[in-house]
């Protein structure tokens, strides 16, 4: 035993110094004590992040008011237009104030502008500035007493379509190949009474 004492001190000296110089660690310093949630937090927001710019989209889609939501050639709202501007005004849990206006002529069915090359532009800013002007005062009608202020931005979008024949295709195909069963083997479910 001669000398462990020493030896004891020793080890223990050297290994204070050595902690002072690493420091002290616990398990929770030398391990993420959030491992999973932040890793599942990090993998949703890059899914999130790429979804949001296609979810942008189509919320202006779902915010324009189309040239077919006008009469032909005019700023007058037809019913389809009154019917989106009331579902628009009538969004839960509030209406977004933002509305969007496809410009005029921007598809064959929006009416000749009667113009010419040289002042289409002017043209289609009147006709865009009469329908702005209607909407705003159709909107105002329809949520007066509600303290609701609309904006209407004219933009130019491709209108959203389904290609009717491949739909067609489409459904035609699904609903002869669905397959189903009524059941027609099973029993009851409820069990029987035992004495």
């Amino acid at each position: 035993m001669k000398g462990f004492i020493a030896k004891t001190l020793t080890t223990a000296c050297l290994a204070g110094g050595f902690s002072l110089l690493t420091g002290c660690y616990g398990y929770r310093d030398l391990v993420d004590p959030c491992y999973p949630w932040r890793y599942a937090w990090q993998a949703e927001q890059s899914v999130c992040t790429a979804r949001s710019a296609q979810i942008n989209n189509g919320h202006v889609l779902d915010q324009t008011i189309w040239n077919w939501h006008f009469e032909l050639g005019t700023d007058r709202l037809n019913a389809a237009g009154r019917d989106k501007l009331n579902t628009l005004a009538r969004r839960r849990p509030h209406p977004d104030p933002v509305i969007y206006l496809a410009t005029a002529g921007s598809d064959p069915t929006s009416g000749d502008l009667n113009a010419t090359a040289d002042n289409m532009a002017e043209e289609r800013n009147k006709r865009n500035d009469a329908r702005i002007a209607a909407i705003q005062k159709y909107l105002a009608a329809q949520t007066d007493g509600r303290g609701l202020a609309f904006q209407v931005y004219v933009h130019d979008p491709a209108e959203p379509y389904l290609n009717a024949g491949a739909m067609g295709r489409s459904i035609a195909g699904r609903n002869a190949s669905f397959q189903g069963s009524t059941g027609g083997g099973g029993g009851g479910g409820g069990a029987s009474g035992g004495n």
